[in-house]
């Protein structure tokens, strides 16, 4: 039958059609606070961080990484004032 043709079609047409709304602040300043729960995340956690901190928001980012327990070789020294700013670790 004629059904993904429809589908595809209508899916275009929303497409086109859909007018988002503008933003009511185009710049926002609030704060923002990233908790990002880390267990057994050695390996990934630097660059979590990494993407975290060349992000384009002109506010205030606080970041606080969270160990769950790991059992890997993440600890709180690795949270570096390079990586990221303003951060806490909290041992959960």
């Amino acid at each position: 039958m004629y059904v993904p043709g429809y589908l595809n079609a209508m899916l275009v047409s929303s497409l086109l059609m859909d007018r988002q709304p503008k933003f009511k602040v185009e710049y926002p300043r609030n704060e923002v606070i990233v908790m990002i729960d880390a267990w057994n995340e050695e390996a990934f956690i630097e660059s979590t961080l990494r993407y975290i901190k060349n992000q384009d928001y002109n506010g205030h980012v606080k970041v606080i990484v969270i160990d769950n327990n790991s059992t890997d070789m993440i600890q709180c020294s690795q949270c570096r004032p390079s990586s990221c700013h303003n951060r806490a670790c909290l041992d959960a």
